[in-house]
């Protein structure tokens, strides 16, 4: 049986951040797209856990920014512990820094969980009601057919995909067809959002440079129960001999630690991270902020990750194929700069890219996205 065969504007794979920010556009440009995505769901709890002001107003000129202030904590204040100088067991509080008045514009660093800003994007679509994600679709095979790359007219772009499970309840694929039928997209344009592991970058022989240090964190969202007074305020916290740790207020009364764990192969210390617990965290955690206590009443994520940046030289292929997000570069979790960046980068793409394809622009301004981003 042969594979049946559709065409697009754009296919975007991956409904992550940067996905979610494209396919946004997309719809905005009512652009013939689809959005592919291998995995069943949203994320649900944590992962990346900030938001820029920058991104916040690109996110209000999606009508997205309101419910987010609502629910979000708002980074205004930051104070530092250090060890004590006349006693190195206890901490004190070295630093207490708060915004201006005159900083205090209509948005600040929020910190929020990657999920809810999905899920905005998701109402979004709905309510524009042109596309919506395609869940459990695995992406098979990628050919590009160079001779017709620079008509921007043509399709040269074809992609076998497949379902792997019968289809989602948010999706809009044909639920009665057979859930192992391939596909074949043939389109103009083609986006990866698809991760640090980009299956997209792979299959156009795009590398990424850059690589990770031997530094671990072990990162947890919890509703801690502790007499720590600044619980409820970010805080970069350094003790004497037991390491750092940071601390970020969340909605929900849920705080993320990011936890110093150790160094792999260092001569203190050899770490596994397959090894690490959420029970090994908290007691690290706990054992930074000595003398004050600290458990937690629950547990919503936790994760271990190694510190490194990573970027490719290009984002994209002849001005066909292009990356965005941790396709195309990757930075250690830390105040959602990854979640950030991705945003910002898709955004930037987007609304060159829906000129071209409606015949606003002229393709070339494309190649601004490189030099930009």
């Amino acid at each position: 049986m042969e594979p049946k065969v559709s065409h697009s504007d754009l296919v975007i794979v991956g409904a992550g951040p940067a996905g979610s920010m494209a396919v946004s556009w997309a719809s905005r440009f009512a652009l013939n797209t689809r959005l592919l995505d291998d995995k069943p769901d949203k994320v649900h709890n944590g992962q990346a856990n900030g938001l820029h002001v920058r991104t916040m107003e690109i996110l209000d000129s999606f009508g997205m920014a309101t419910q987010i202030n609502k629910l979000a904590y708002h980074l205004r204040e930051i104070c530092s512990w250090n060890p004590d100088p006349d006693d190195e067991s206890r901490l004190q509080r070295t630093q207490r820094i708060l915004a201006k008045v005159e900083q205090h514009g209509r948005f600040c660093q929020l910190g929020i969980y990657q999920g809810f800003i999905e899920q905005n994007f998701l109402d979004f679509l709905e309510s524009e009601g042109h596309v919506r994600v395609e869940r459990n679709i695995e992406t098979k095979c990628l050919q590009l057919d160079e001779d017709n790359m620079t008509d921007h007219n043509a399709f040269p772009i074809n992609l076998r995909i497949s379902r792997q499970v019968p289809a989602s309840s948010g999706d809009t694929s044909d639920t009665n067809s057979d859930p192992s039928a391939e596909e074949i997209v043939k389109t103009k344009y083609l986006l990866g959002t698809d991760g640090g592991h980009s299956w997209t970058r792979q299959q156009v022989g795009l590398e990424i440079a850059g690589g990770k240090t031997k530094v671990h964190f072990g990162v947890m969202d919890v509703i801690p129960i502790t007499d720590f007074p600044n619980i409820q305020i970010s805080c970069a916290i350094h003790s004497a001999k037991t390491g750092s740790m940071m601390t970020f207020p969340r909605e929900n009364r849920l705080v993320r630690f990011y936890v110093q764990l150790g160094e792999t192969g260092s001569e203190r210390d050899d770490l596994d991270t397959d090894q690490v617990t959420i029970e090994m965290i908290a007691e690290k955690a706990a054992t930074i902020l000595s003398p004050w206590s600290l458990k937690y009443e629950l547990c919503d994520w936790w994760s271990v990750y190694t510190v490194g940046q990573q970027c490719a030289p290009k984002f994209d292929k002849d001005n066909r194929v292009f990356l965005a997000g941790d396709a195309v570069h990757t930075h250690s979790p830390t105040m959602g700069a990854g979640m950030n960046v991705s945003i910002q980068d898709a955004y930037n793409l987007m609304w060159k890219l829906g000129q071209v394809i409606k015949g606003t622009a002229q393709p070339r301004i494309l190649s601004t996205y490189n030099d930009e981003r």
